[in-house]
């Protein structure tokens, strides 16, 4: 049994404008982001017309029972593709709650599939990959706060910090940096930080992947600028410096 237990969707259709091909500059670029166009379509839970994505999920998606028995929560982030059809491909979870979470939000956005307005750069339709944010949270009668969310990511970025940049543990500081990156998958130090950890760990593809997200972010230089002096010296920092000035 599933309780309908969709506590917020924060829909950051952000699409990367990372249609499948070259481009030129971004700045010469007239883009246009892929948009939902569910307008006649009905909520599966209560037949009433839904008007936007965050509509339609807000009223679909439940909370597997599962979840809620260990408490899972966080931030499910999914990636998809928009093909020039309007149809959705190519799925890839950036921010994974739970198998049953992951396989539930894939899902429902599949059920729109044909329902979607294709991006377009300079009037081309291409494909264009883009990612929905949808907040679970396992105690149903406390109030949703972005403090909540913020608060828990902050005391594990703390302990993450410490035990990188004093202790010099990385093995340990990852535990928390993933723990709060399943709060906050879009904050910049706590992405930042991972990336040394995994570096450090001998995973350079997942230390880069963290950081080409981080950069995508709006405040990317300065946290880097911030904590500069204290990453140097730690495997990867020439990587993540010379990725910060391009």
């Amino acid at each position: 049994m599933k309780t309908l237990f969709l506590i917020a969707v924060c829909l950051a259709v952000a699409a990367m404008a990372a249609a499948q091909e070259q481009h030129p500059d971004r700045e010469e670029q007239h883009v246009i982001l892929p948009q939902f166009d569910g307008k006649k379509f009905e909520l599966l839970t209560t037949g009433t017309e839904c008007n936007s994505l965050e509509d339609y999920l807000r009223g679909c998606a439940c909370y597997p029972e599962e979840c809620i028995k260990k408490e899972v929560e966080g931030t499910e982030v999914v990636e998809f593709v928009v093909t020039p059809e309007g149809t959705l491909t190519a799925f890839y979870v950036i921010n994974s709650l739970s198998p049953e979470i992951d396989a539930h939000v894939i899902s429902l956005l599949k059920k729109t599939s044909g329902m979607w307005k294709p991006g377009r750069i300079d009037n081309r339709i291409l494909p264009m990959r883009t990612e929905v944010s949808v907040v679970f949270k396992w105690n149903e009668f406390r109030e949703l706060k972005a403090a909540d969310f913020n608060e828990k990511a902050r005391m594990y970025f703390e302990k993450g910090s410490r035990q990188l940049l004093v202790h010099r543990k990385p093995e340990k500081a990852i535990k928390h940096f993933n723990a709060g990156i399943r709060y906050l998958p879009k904050n910049e130090s706590l992405l930042m930080l991972r990336g040394i950890c995994r570096y450090e760990l001998g995973d350079e593809t997942g230390a880069l992947n963290d950081w080409a997200r981080m950069k995508e972010l709006e405040n990317s230089r300065i946290e880097f600028q911030q904590y500069a002096e204290s990453l140097y010296g730690f495997k990867g920092y020439d990587e993540l410096s010379e990725l910060m000035v391009q």
